[in-house]
């Protein structure tokens, strides 16, 4: 049985909808699939939630590079100038 986690009084609207949508996408699914334990959703919502993270953790790394060429560019060629 899966049982909802309470809902944070401060969640944005844009969260409600999406969690209203995995609820719906879940009851959808169990339908179809009624062998479909409460531990399979619990580990499917976790799947979702580190390829979620992973995603995430990967634009923070690519931002950083970015942030990182940028100043060695400007480094560099604030010593060429200097020349």
């Amino acid at each position: 049985m899966f049982v909802p986690m309470a809902t944070p009084s401060q969640a944005s609207a844009a969260a409600m909808e999406l969690g209203q949508k995995l609820v719906n996408v879940i009851e959808e699914y169990r339908r179809q699939h009624p062998g479909m334990t409460g531990e399979d959703i619990r580990l499917a919502l976790r799947i979702a939630s580190q390829h979620s993270a992973g995603a995430s953790q990967r634009i923070r790394m690519l931002t950083i590079l970015t942030i990182g060429l940028l100043v060695a560019g400007l480094l560099a060629f604030l010593m060429i100038a200097q020349r």
